[in-house]
């Protein structure tokens, strides 16, 4: 795999990512993909989701499509 692609914006300030990163990454046209700012660098990651009651992105569980984490279960078991 190449080290560097270079890519211009379009009118609407898309990008399309290399298919070779998308599939090296398991990408496809239903990942949710979590962009975030660093310096001058952004950073692409898979986003799992998070917790609908705390916002918590770690130890999630998926049920009826909602994330609920594992502090939340056990505060709810309580």
């Amino acid at each position: 795999m190449k080290e560097e692609i270079i890519r211009k914006l379009d009118d609407f300030g898309r990008i399309v990512l290399p298919a070779e990163y998308r599939n090296a990454l398991g990408w496809g046209t239903e990942s949710n993909i979590s962009i975030t700012h660093e310096g001058n660098r952004l950073i692409l990651h898979t986003y799992q989701g998070s917790c609908f009651i705390c916002s918590n992105e770690n130890n999630l569980k998926h049920i009826r499509g909602k994330c609920i984490c594992k502090s939340c279960i056990d505060e709810l078991i309580e």
